[in-house]
């Protein structure tokens, strides 16, 4: 009897620190947007496609155009923000022209969700003086999820005014099992075996 109630409790404190380790999830699904912009060089001024090193949005502002699990429901409207860009110096937030930084933090921003710049790569375009194409990696944050790792496209298009798209989602990850399945697993294992020695 003194073993079954060793076993119980030690199923309870596990069952307990796997509750207390389940709290968060990692955020899925994706967000289209759209907007206006100018292709700008390291001055900030007013440049070709070709040229670019910088994107200026005109406003700071972007149209939701689709969403996709988590994100679907979100307001039409979010925040973003005016970056620089240079394959030899990163990423650069913007403020003095200058100075290249790892990320920008709050890169764009709706509804409590919000996408960690982490990296930009110059993608291929078969006009380059009209089109110009990015892509990258970031993270995506909200209250109530893990950061979770995700990907990034930005097409701008300066036939039209310069309007732009960009799709973020969340990273294709494997389906590996949760540390707390795996632990409900072993307990039930555990108990099992304790309760068939007890029984003979």
């Amino acid at each position: 009897m003194r073993a079954i109630q060793k076993i119980q409790a030690l199923c309870g404190v596990l069952l307990l620190s796997v509750a207390m380790g389940a709290g968060a999830v990692p955020i899925t699904g994706e967000l289209g947007m759209g907007g206006n912009f100018l292709a700008v060089d390291s001055r900030w001024n007013t440049t070709g496609t070709a040229a670019a090193t910088g994107i200026d949005f005109d406003p700071n502002l972007f149209i939701v155009n689709s969403a996709t699990g988590d994100f679907a429901g979100v307001s039409s409207i979010g925040s973003i923000t005016d970056f620089q860009f240079d394959p030899g110096m990163g990423i650069n937030d913007g403020f003095g022209g200058i100075t290249s930084v790892s990320s920008i933090t709050s890169f764009w921003a709706i509804d409590g969700f919000s996408f960690e710049l982490t990296s930009i790569t110059k993608g291929f375009t078969n006009d380059p003086d009209t089109f110009l194409v990015l892509d990258g990696t970031g993270i995506i944050s909200a209250a109530g999820f893990d950061d979770t790792a995700g990907t990034w496209s930005f097409t701008g298009d300066t036939t039209n005014s310069g309007t732009f798209s960009w799709s973020a989602g969340s990273a294709a990850v494997a389906s590996v099992p949760e540390p707390g399945i795996l632990a409900l697993l072993g307990m039930g294992l555990i108990g099992f075996a304790g309760r068939k020695k007890i029984i003979r």
